[in-house]
């Protein structure tokens, strides 16, 4: 089999064909992972996906035997091995199978396809669904996706909806050069459409590296490298159901930018159309710069038809990541960057519908700590943001890390992100979902055990909604008092009551732990323990910065509110319901002046200041307002407020802590209004 490049899919499955073995021990989380198999034989190329039951399917190239194998495990959600603790072979038979890669059922479940060897050592791509129980519906006689002539390399795959999946790869079956094929697999394991694929492309020139997402109404939107033109473009097909090609024939070109473009990344934009992001050589061609487009369901562009630029910073700029957030209806970008010396560093941007950038030009930075990143994975958050995980060296070996960023461009874990593995040796090629709780599934291959060829093992890490490592969790009683609470309002604190069961001790509550909807962190005072509701159970109030809270809300009648936090070495968690308001006056608007703000303005005053500054700022039009402290290193600090302002005068109030409720030390601060395309900045001085 001709061997393509390594491809670690954001999604992965699992199948066991042979015998399960349950497992009922209680398991536990390590502080550097756990080990998903503990059978003989290197593995490697992990991937993940959800079991949508609080837990992991994981699936990775192993070799117990001699020909490499894909094997699998379910995790549950405190870790245990749930189909055996030496996994299961997915499919038997003597050729060798690479690289596996899985999208979800939609009913518990995954669909996995792999690479395989075939007549004369030519790839072929195979596929088999299985269950949570591990159980597969297909026969052994199914499942084969493409068995063509020539090697069928780099495919990916995409839920068709009904349990089935579409399947796209590379192909060189004519001789001449590489084209694109797509093929839908039904529930039952039967291919759908034309026996080996569906050619998605017939142009000259090669079409490489496709990327799948499913367009809601079982087909799919392709897309791909493609070189009919002399040049590397990006182009985009989509197909229905029945495998019909719906777009321009050959595909619609993306961007009609004349330049060499690479690694395009699609996500769905939850209308039935797709964002498409890629690497541009526009501006040179050694580095890279990061573009994006919009097309809609019936293959229009929607966005500048030379792309948007999303960073066209110095230096390169490269492997761009992508996902959908439907809770704000906007996109995350993070990629690779050298913009800052010879190693690389993580940034992000966010993109509204219109395809404007919503944070600061080029980009926010996740991670710029000395050392390389590689590999880096993104999914949503599930509550407005996205975590990402990547490869990481700056210990001088490969250890892995991962971050959480909000809507707002705020950091939510560890500067420079959160430790998921810093065991010995290397850790290579991570891979993530979401745990639905806002948290994650981690997995990577793992080399803590010595010789790097031959004893790589597959290891797991499940990281809450606050970076840290997942424990079990306490149900507490949480009760909000009011019940209501008002976007606009003045008032500084919104105040909690958190109740624990028998034989836990409010008091023995950490309060630098407590989080609201995993972002916002417990004020250190005041903090009382009493009895609220006198019912005879003692209760912890705590209160939350207002503007914090509102930032992370949306009006509502009725709201979920989850508080969590550490009670000892437990981990506890309870959710109230509030009403969320938004009333059309603000009452920290100074209605004497709203006439006379013809200008956009800002001030701020004490300053120097401590313990915190009072921020005036005027909106002579109603406009979109975003109030950021950021620090003079280019770091974001805080979001204050991202509003739509009408005209008029406001007020908000910083105290000196960062976006997770950090104090920050003594000096130089600068204080960003944006209000619609108008930018002022003022400089802040923090004194302790």
């Amino acid at each position: 089999m001709k061997r393509s490049a390594i491809v670690v899919r954001a999604v992965a499955a699992v199948i066991l064909i042979g015998l399960v073995w349950p497992v009922s021990a209680t398991g536990t989380w390590e502080e550097n992972g756990n080990r998903v198999c503990t059978a003989a034989g290197k593995q490697c190329y992990p991937c993940v996906v959800s079991d949508d039951s609080g837990g992991a399917i994981i699936a990775w190239e192993g070799s117990p035997t001699a020909w490499p194998r894909i094997c699998a495990q379910r995790m549950g959600e405190a870790g245990t091995l749930l189909w055996g603790e030496g996994g299961s072979v997915l499919s038997p038979g003597t050729a060798d199978q690479h690289n596996p890669g899985a999208t979800t059922d939609g009913r518990g479940g995954a669909i996995v396809a792999w690479e395989q060897s075939g007549t004369w050592g030519r790839g072929d791509i195979y596929a088999r669904r299985v269950n949570g129980s591990g159980e597969s519906p297909w026969g052994q006689e199914q499942g084969a996706i493409s068995t063509a002539d020539g090697t069928q390399y780099n495919f990916v795959l995409t839920t068709d909806g009904d349990a089935g999946a579409i399947v796209a790869w590379c192909d060189n079956r004519n001789s001449v050069d590489q084209d694109v094929y797509v093929q839908r697999v039904d529930a039952l394991g039967r291919v759908m459409w034309t026996t080996d694929g569906v050619l998605l492309c017939a142009a000259k020139g090669d079409q490489l590296v496709p990327g799948i997402v499913s367009d809601g109404n079982g087909g799919a939107i392709i897309t791909w490298v493609d070189g009919r033109s002399g040049t590397y473009s990006i182009y985009a097909q989509r197909v229905d159901q029945l495998g019909n090609a719906l777009w321009t024939i050959d595909g619609i070109r993306v961007c009609a930018a004349m330049v060499v473009q690479f690694g395009p990344q699609i996500v769905s934009d939850g209308a039935g159309g797709a964002m498409i992001t890629w690497t541009d050589y526009r501006a040179s061609s050694i580095y890279g710069d990061i573009y994006a487009q919009r097309v809609s369901p019936s293959g229009g562009v929607l966005w500048n038809t030379q792309g948007v630029p999303i960073c066209t910073a110095a230096g390169h700029q490269a492997a761009p990541i992508i996902t959908y957030d439907d809770k704000h209806g906007v996109f995350f970008v993070m990629w690779e960057d050298i913009r800052g010396g010879t190693h690389e560093d993580i940034y992000a941007q966010c993109v509204d519908a219109s395809g404007n950038v919503l944070w600061v030009k080029d980009g926010i930075p996740i991670c710029t700590v000395a050392g390389g990143k590689a590999w880096s994975k993104m999914i949503g958050d599930g509550v407005g943001g996205a975590i990402v995980t990547w490869q990481d060296s700056r210990r001088g070996t490969n250890d892995i890390y991962a971050q959480r960023v909000d809507a707002a461009g705020r950091l939510k874990w560890k500067t420079d992100g959160a430790p998921v593995c810093l065991a010995d040796g290397n850790q290579y090629g991570p891979n993530i979902c979401s745990d639905g709780k806002s948290g994650a599934f981690i997995v990577w291959q793992d080399n803590r055990s010595g010789n790097e060829t031959e004893s790589s093992r597959v290891y797991a890490q499940h990281i809450d909604a606050q970076g840290e490592v997942w424990t079990p969790v306490v149900m507490a009683a949480v009760d909000f008092d009011p019940k209501t609470l008002n976007l606009k309002s003045n008032g500084r604190w919104v105040t909690c009551y958190i109740e624990l069961p028998e034989g836990y001790n409010v008091a023995d509550i950490d309060i630098a732990s407590v989080v609201l909807n995993g972002s916002v962190h417990a004020e250190a005072s005041p903090q009382a323990v009493g009895d609220h509701d006198t019912d005879g159970t003692a209760d912890l109030m705590v209160k939350f910065d207002r503007s914090d809270v509102g930032a992370v809300l949306f009006p509502g009648q009725e709201v979920a509110v989850t508080v969590t936090g550490y009670v000892g070495e437990a981990r506890f968690s309870g959710t109230d319901f509030i009403r969320v308001i938004n009333p059309p006056n603000s009452k920290n608007q100074r209605s004497d002046a709203l006439p006379h703000a013809e200008e956009v303005s800002l001030e701020a005053g004490p300053n120097p200041f401590n313990p915190s500054v009072r921020i005036e700022y005027g909106v002579p039009a109603p406009a979109r307002v975003v109030v950021q402290v950021w620090g003079i290193d280019g770091r974001l600090v805080r979001t204050l407020e991202d509003v739509e302002r009408p005209k008029g005068f406001y007020t908000v109030e910083w105290n000196g802590r960062d976006g997770v409720g950090g104090e920050l030390s003594s000096g130089l601060y600068i204080c960003r209004l944006v209000v619609g395309d108008q930018v002022i900045t003022r400089k802040l001085t923090l004194l302790k």
